[in-house]
């Protein structure tokens, strides 16, 4: 009897536990398929957008495209009623309603015709959250609102599929890192992408493009030669394209915290100016660090490089060994510029200025007994560190005749950067009378630049698909430290 209700409660338990992944794994069983095709001729459309909306709200709920034979599949549907919207280049778009059940977890639609654009009387026009065109994932900003205001494209990223921003700023999109942000195609201070993600605005975005960017050299040769870098493209409103706009934010609060920044930009026709700036004290920054020197501060590194002074086998701390991180005080300014307005000539260039001061205070308290011997060590201290950088970047494409053109890219950067330790220390005995004591102090300054010229050649022969390039890159950089 007792070991029957015992294999009764093994039961019930193992059937409470599971219960809950059970009903979870049933409840997303549903599925919808189809073929996508001309209505007229019936030719299947490969790569058509298919898009999977809850009835309720119209948010996202899955997306996809059509095979080369125009069939899709989306799975993992849980129960309910969702909108199917289907979409591709030249054809009108179409949506249909459909529910998902336990006992219907499978909707077919059989073949979805597509008629053309010619006839759009009557025709109910809609955006579709997500496009798919070639290699490219285009998402509808508008579809995907952000709840906070003055949110920036950050908090937009944050809500598309596929996308991933963690805390630090940093995105990845399809699992692959993202170090490039366009805004309608053209640079953006260079290569840091947060200047865009952290100070752009999210109601100024129309589309949010996702795509392998391929170099320079394949784009113009049409030859994949394997070098592709993930990229965001930011495609803006017709209304953030012409004319001037932007935000200004500040505020204080206790223990003496701040906080200010400004974003100004004006937009016309080929022409780009943004003004980005920020001042705060509260750990809060709306760039990438970057450190260009290699300097570690090893004992030993005294005197190396073109400094000099201090004697070999001083140990150089650059926060120091006790304590969190400290509070870090941020400034930054900078200025990104672009002209198109001539079609032969397109001209980038950006200015961007970052200084950060961490100041970290920090206590060691020890207490030792052994037998009748009683000691009380003390170790207080403060430990820094100052960085002051300046990035320059330019972007020249001149398309000298329909067979020729150059595209020269410089960059240059110089940075700064100083730090300290300072610490005492002191032990006392159990009577209070001091036993021994002493101060530590330790400094580096090192500063460095790094210069880099790419210049790119193209010429396109009258036969069609013959091209020749030719590519020069040069590169020089130089540290120096004191300690």
């Amino acid at each position: 009897m007792h070991f029957l209700l015992r294999k009764q409660a093994v039961y019930i338990i193992l059937v409470a536990t599971l219960f809950p992944f059970l009903s979870f794994a049933q409840g997303r069983i549903g599925m919808v398929k189809g073929t996508i095709a001309d209505s007229i001729g019936n030719k299947p459309l490969a790569s058509a957008s298919i898009n999977v909306l809850d009835a309720k709200d119209s948010s996202l709920v899955s997306f996809g495209r059509s095979r080369d034979n125009g069939t899709f599949e989306i799975g993992k549907l849980s129960t309910g009623d969702f909108i199917l919207m289907v979409s591709y280049t030249g054809f009108e778009k179409t949506a249909k309603p459909f529910s998902i059940s336990t006992n219907e977890p499978l909707k077919d639609f059989g073949t979805i015709g597509l008629a053309g654009n010619s006839s759009l009387e009557g025709v109910t026009v809609f955006a579709a959250p997500v496009t798919i065109k070639g290699d490219t994932v285009e998402f509808n900003a508008a579809s995907f609102k952000v709840a906070k205001p003055n949110a920036v494209v950050e908090d937009l990223l944050k809500r598309l599929p596929g996308v991933e921003v963690d805390k630090d700023g940093n995105i990845k999109a399809n699992g692959q890192d993202v170090r490039r942000v366009l805004v309608d195609g053209k640079e953006f201070f260079g290569t840091d992408a947060k200047l865009a993600t952290r100070n752009l605005q999210a109601d100024m975005v129309n589309k949010v493009q996702v795509f392998e960017r391929k170099s320079d050299q394949s784009q113009f040769t049409g030859f994949d030669d394997g070098n592709t870098e993930p990229t965001i493209n930011l495609t803006l409103k017709e209304d953030k394209r012409n004319g001037v706009f932007g935000r200004v934010t500040g505020g204080a609060g206790t223990d003496e915290r701040y906080k200010g920044s400004a974003n100004i930009n004006k937009f016309s026709k080929g022409e780009q100016m943004s003004f980005i700036g920020q001042a705060n004290n509260i750990n809060e920054q709306g760039f990438s660090l970057t450190d260009a020197l290699s300097f570690s501060g090893a004992a030993g590194g005294a005197g190396r490089g073109g400094g000099g002074g201090g004697a070999p086998g001083v140990a150089i701390q650059g926060f120091g060994g006790s304590g969190g991180q400290g509070i870090t005080a941020t400034q930054a300014a900078g200025l990104n510029y672009n002209n198109f307005k001539n079609k032969k000539l397109d001209f980038t260039s950006s200015y961007f200025f970052n200084g950060t001061q961490l100041k970290n205070e920090f206590l060691t308290r020890r207490e030792t007994a052994v037998s009748d011997t009683f000691q009380i060590y003390q170790e207080p201290g403060t430990s820094g560190r100052n960085n002051y950088n300046h990035r320059v970047n330019f972007g020249l494409d001149w398309k000298i005749d329909s067979f020729n053109s150059i595209r020269i890219t410089p960059s240059f950067s110089y940075q700064t950067t100083e730090s300290f330790t300072n610490k005492t220390f002191a032990t006392q005995g159990i009577k209070g009378g001091l036993l021994s004591n002493g101060l530590n102090k330790s400094s580096s300054t090192t500063d460095g630049y790094n210069l880099n010229v790419n210049a790119l050649y193209r010429h396109s022969f009258r036969r069609k698909g013959r091209t020749f390039s030719a590519e020069l890159r040069v590169g020089n950089s130089q540290s120096d430290a004191t300690g």
